[in-house]
């Protein structure tokens, strides 16, 4: 496995590509358009019933509507304008192996001055799959969404430096914006690839075709699996054994507390954890 800085790697003209799609966010930024288009609607028909005087309270509250849809209709056009770069690509195969892109197209932005494209030779690749996996949503954690991934799994020594290359991208402050004076930074949390586990490496699923491709080029695929609820990133499939005994004897408030220290979730991330543990049957 090398590193790559993103300008290094190869186009995709020579290359079987794998990219998030731009049809789904222009649907996105079409809906709210729309939607925004409605309630612009709405405030000005309320408006020509307001006396001089209900100006007063509702300047600032129309101020500041128009400002929230103006930073919505920027963000989500914005996804679709990033969507059509040639930054926009996850994973590439060619006849040597697989070059996979860790900083997401949403942050095109971002200088390019640290090693963000990793390789793998066919040879180091021994075998591929596909993961689906069931994810906790909202504050609440009481929903969940299948998301589904490539998994590359290679020799576990291979991924340490691609762990750390993911955690600096993970963690780089987005570029400093200014927005009526105001100065910020702001960055996607768009995850593209990253490493489960030592040698099991994932990738954003982009079709059925990621798996045809590897294995035209001699890549082994693998059975599909599905893993457990995964609350704060953690599954409960891979869990502490002391978690798993304090719930045993009936100390959830313990084992919830545990989850937060060990894997530093949320209290509603951990509260669900701690549930779906309590209704697995027992071993």
């Amino acid at each position: 496995m090398r590193l790559f800085r993103d300008t290094e790697a190869p186009d995709g003209a020579s290359l079987k590509t794998f990219r998030a799609s731009w049809l789904g966010t222009l649907i996105a930024a079409v809906f709210f358009t729309i939607a925004i288009a409605g309630g612009c609607a709405a405030l000005t028909a309320a408006s020509r019933e307001l006396p001089w005087w209900g100006w007063i309270p509702f300047a600032p509250f129309a101020l500041l509507v128009a400002t929230l849809m103006r930073w919505i209709l920027a963000a989500v056009w914005g996804a679709f304008a990033a969507s059509l770069r040639a930054s926009n690509w996850a994973m590439r195969v060619g006849k040597g192996g697989v070059w996979l892109h860790l900083r997401s197209y949403q942050n095109h932005a971002f200088e390019d001055a640290d090693e963000t494209a990793a390789y793998f030779g066919f040879d180091e690749i021994e075998g591929a799959r596909k993961v689906v996996e069931r994810q906790s949503m909202g504050m609440s954690g009481d929903s969940e969404a299948s998301v589904a991934f490539l998994e590359l799994l290679v020799a576990p020594s291979l991924t340490d430096d691609l762990q750390r290359a993911v955690q600096v991208e993970r963690l780089r402050d987005g570029p400093e914006r200014s927005f009526l004076g105001i100065k910020s930074r702001t960055r996607s949390q768009h995850v593209p690839v990253f490493v489960a586990d030592p040698g099991r490496v994932r990738v954003q699923w982009h079709g059925r075709s990621m798996l045809r491709v590897l294995e035209q080029n001699g890549v082994a695929i693998l059975e599909k699996i599905r893993g457990g609820v995964k609350h704060g990133g953690v599954s409960t499939e891979d869990v502490d054994g002391e978690i798993i005994g304090l719930i045993e004897r009936g100390r959830k408030l313990r084992a919830i507390g545990l989850v937060r220290e060990t894997y530093g979730m949320g209290l509603a991330d951990a509260k669900a954890f701690v549930e779906d543990l309590s209704d697995r049957p027992a071993a």
